[in-house]
């Protein structure tokens, strides 16, 4: 995960340098989405497993 995330945000890197703004836009949006959606599954994904995991033995 660490590492696709990582080359994708290289590869999408090259469309923040275009003179076209939208492009740049859609860029540097692209770069955020991938960057919080790998921190959403090292950090909660493992929280919300091991809860739901707890929350099943307690019953």
């Amino acid at each position: 995960m660490v590492l696709t995330t990582l080359l994708l945000s290289a590869g999408l890197c090259v469309t923040l340098l275009s003179d076209f703004y939208p492009i740049r836009l859609f860029g540097g949006m692209m770069i955020v989405t991938l960057w919080t959606a790998l921190l959403i599954d090292l950090l909660l994904l493992p929280a919300l497993l091991t809860s739901k995991r707890v929350s099943h033995a307690v019953l």
